[in-house]
């Protein structure tokens, strides 16, 4: 048995904001063509009008922005909340993106601007740019290329047997798994096929016949993404519930310290064999005779001697909970550590003005630039 390590992301690796949902205050949207509720009092007193859901279509009508506003009593301004795909509203994908949470946001409230009457004050423009804007919600995703799709679909087979194997609260299918605690209600950590789920978007949407989104949904067959989705508890939590929180890092930090409680510990196979003691403490190779022979742990040893036998292992980067297997597996750890295992936009993608550019030494994040928000008071 050789000793596996534990996945390790590279220092720097990239991430992409794909769904984020917002709020900005004391700004006046005067939707056309949107229903409203209104609350009042016995006396017919006012006190809040909310709008219903406004969509905002992005590039070749694709990856709309979802608003909503909500004022108190008779006044025009009140909250904004925005939801959706800001780089996907811009590049009309949202496979590749940028870490940049500040331009997202940003360049969803230039875009609404652009098309609505957004009345802002300067002191709400220079608020904004400064990150004052409360998040309830970000999604962030990384894309992890593989040989073939078919890797990816074993790669998802394993990870559905650890998860099982972890009986916690997750969703399992063919090509999606989730770590879903208390239903995903602060945070759920996700991994799918992202070929089979863009051929699936496509077919659903009618847009097979866009030539680009079909050569990037080819060039996705073999990519594995994984997605993390926070939501505004667990954004509190981390203290990370405003856009000023976010440094050019923070998305990298925060990814690795979720992507680290997926179950990527080696699964164990085939016959006991001495090599499989190398570098094992004495104490410990008992236990692990007993497992690969198939005895249930439980009934040999205590809760806390089987605990730590079990966090032993975990250090070596096995996952004894797991059954010995007869068949090999995959290594997952040596297969999402292998050096340029995350993608990164394809160059005719950004060429052809659906990605941002690759990094420049000279330029912060191309292509994602803050936008500039014309005043509307």
């Amino acid at each position: 048995m050789d000793k596996s390590k534990p996945a390790i992301l590279p220092d720097k690796f990239r991430v992409n904001i794909d769904t984020v949902k917002f709020s900005v205050d004391n700004v006046g949207v005067p939707f056309k063509d949107v229903t409203k509720s209104i609350i009042t009092n016995d006396d017919g007193e006012i006190f809040t009008i909310k709008t219903n859901r406004k969509p905002l279509a992005g590039m070749n009508g694709r990856h709309k922005l979802q608003m909503r506003h909500a004022g108190k009593g008779n006044e025009s301004n009140g909250e904004l909340t925005v939801e959706g795909s800001p780089y996907g509203n811009r590049y009309g994908q949202n496979v590749y993106s940028s870490p940049n949470l500040r331009n997202a946001c940003l360049w969803a409230l230039r875009r609404i601007g652009k098309f609505h009457d957004l009345r802002a004050t300067p002191e709400n423009l220079d608020a904004w740019k400064a990150g004052q804007i409360r998040l309830h919600r970000v999604d962030l995703a990384v894309n992890f290329k593989l040989e073939s799709e078919a890797q990816v679909i074993r790669v998802l087979s394993q990870l559905r047997f650890l998860l099982a194997a972890r009986r916690v609260e997750c969703h399992l299918y063919r090509t999606y798994v989730s770590l879903a605690p208390r239903s995903g209600k602060s945070y759920k950590i996700s991994a799918y096929a992202k070929g089979a789920q863009m051929r699936s978007s496509l077919k659903k949407k009618d847009q097979g016949s866009d030539k680009s989104l079909m050569k990037l949904a080819q060039e996705c067959e073999p990519l594995l993404r994984v997605e993390l989705r926070l939501m505004g508890s667990e954004l509190r939590r981390l203290n990370l519930d405003q856009v000023w929180a976010w440094s050019a890092s923070t998305a990298r930090e925060v990814f690795r310290k979720y992507f680290a409680r997926l179950p990527l510990a080696d699964i164990t196979f085939g016959q006991l064999k001495p090599e499989d003691f190398k570098g094992m403490d004495m104490r410990m190779r008992a236990a692990f005779a007993h497992h690969k022979l198939g005895t249930d742990l439980s009934a040999i040893y205590c809760k806390r001697t089987r605990e730590r036998h079990l966090a032993y292992f975990r250090k070596r980067g096995f996952n004894l909970n797991v059954p010995n297997q007869p068949k090999a597996q995959l290594m997952l750890t040596d297969i999402l550590s292998k050096p340029g295992v995350i993608a990164h936009a394809p160059k005719w993608l950004a060429d052809a003005g659906m990605a941002p550019r690759a990094k420049s030494r000279n330029r912060g994040d191309p292509g994602n630039h803050s936008p500039r928000i014309v005043d509307c008071s």
